[in-house]
C-alpha cells in the first residue's frame, strides 16, 4: 500500500504522521485511505506488543498505558474494519475517513508509544522540534538552545552510567553514546554569513546544525531503545562465582577498539580500553 501511495508508511514523529495522513485523506479515495490507514494501526499494534514483550522490569503504570492504547487501537480497528466489510467507504466516505484519520492521531498524541520513547529524559525542546524551527529561528539561539539539549540528555546518561545496578554492556553503552554526544556538544559551526537571511535554509550553518539534530535524535533514539533490553546481559557477581576448588579460565582482552564518529565534515577517532569498564567490577 505504501508503495502505491508512493510515500513511507510510517513518520518518526507524530507530527509528520498526522500531516501525511491527512495529505492522502485529500488526494486518494476513500476506500484505499482506509485500507492504509488500517495497516498503520495493526502496526502500532505490533509496535506495543514487541514493546511490551522486549523491555523488562515495566513499572505497573506504563503497563496500563500499554494496555489503555491497545484497547484503544482494538477499538478504532474494528469500528473502521465493519465499515470496510460493508463497503462505506466506497460510496463518498471521504469525510468519515478523515474522522478514522483524526482519531488515530489524536491516540497517537495522547500515547507516544515508540522504542526510543521508553526511558527518554525530558527534555524542553526534542531535536524534531529544533528541525521544524530551522527556517523559523536564528542559528545562534537554536545552536544554544540544541547544546543544552544535548548537555540534559549527557547529564542523564552519565547518571545511568554512575549506577551500580547496571550490567558492563549497559555502561559501554552510556560510554560510546556520550562519547557521540559529547562531539556534537562540541562541533564547530561555520561562522556566521551577513549573506544569508536566517530563514535561508542554505545557510552553511543551518544546513550544519540540521545535520547535529538529526545525528543527537539517532543516537538519543538508538540509545534509549536498547538500554533496558542490554540488562538482560548483565554480568552479576552471583552469576559469575564460582566454588573455591574451581579455577576459572579468564581471558583477557588487550587489543584497542576503535570507534570512529563523524557530523558532517568533521571526524574524530575515539580509543578506550575495555579493561576500562572493569575497575568496578
Amino acid at each position: 500500500m505504501a508503495i502505491i501511495l508512493g510515500l513511507p508508511s510510517s513518520r518518526s514523529a507524530p507530527l509528520e504522521e498526522a500531516k501525511f495522513l491527512r495529505q492522502i485523506a485529500d488526494q486518494y479515495s476513500a476506500p484505499l485511505v482506509a485500507s492504509f490507514l488500517h495497516s498503520r494501526i495493526q502496526k502500532n499494534e505490533e509496535m506495543i506488543s514487541q514493546i511490551k514483550s522486549s523491555l523488562k522490569n515495566l513499572d505497573q503504570s506504563k503497563v496500563e498505558v500499554f494496555g489503555l492504547a491497545e484497547k484503544t487501537l482494538e477499538l478504532l480497528e474494528e469500528q473502521l474494519t465493519a465499515l470496510e466489510k460493508a463497503d462505506y467507504f466506497d460510496f463518498n466516505g471521504t469525510e468519515k475517513v478523515k474522522y478514522f484519520i483524526e482519531q488515530f492521531i489524536m491516540q497517537n498524541e495522547i500515547y507516544p508509544i515508540e522504542f526510543g520513547s521508553y526511558g527518554v529524559v525530558k527534555v524542553a525542546v526534542t531535536p524534531d522540534i529544533l528541525l521544524e524551527d530551522l527556517p523559523k529561528k536564528r542559528s545562534h539561539d537554536l545552536i544554544n538552545v540544541t547544546n543544552s539539549m544535548i548537555q540534559t540528555y549527557l547529564s542523564d546518561i552519565d547518571g545511568k552510567e554512575r549506577s551500580p545496578d547496571n550490567s558492563r554492556m549497559q555502561k559501554l553503552a552510556t560510554f560510546l553514546d556520550k562519547q557521540e554526544l559529547q562531539l556534537l556538544a562540541n562541533y564547530s559551526y561555520p561562522p556566521a554569513d551577513d549573506n544569508y537571511h536566517y530563514t535561508d535554509l542554505t545557510d552553511p550553518r543551518k544546513v550544519a546544525l540540521g545535520t547535529v539534530l538529526r545525528k543527537v535524535k539517532t543516537v538519543v533514539g538508538f540509545f534509549y531503545a536498547q538500554f533496558n533490553n542490554l540488562a538482560d546481559l548483565k554480568s552479576s557477581k552471583k552469576t559469575s562465582e564460582v566454588s573455591a576448588n574451581q579455577k576459572p579460565e579468564i581471558a583477557v582482552v588487550t587489543e584497542k577498539f576503535q570507534i570512529t564518529s563523524s557530523v558532517s565534515s568533521v571526524s574524530s577517532v575515539q580509543y578506550f580500553e575495555p579493561k576500562d569498564y572493569d575497575q568496578d567490577e
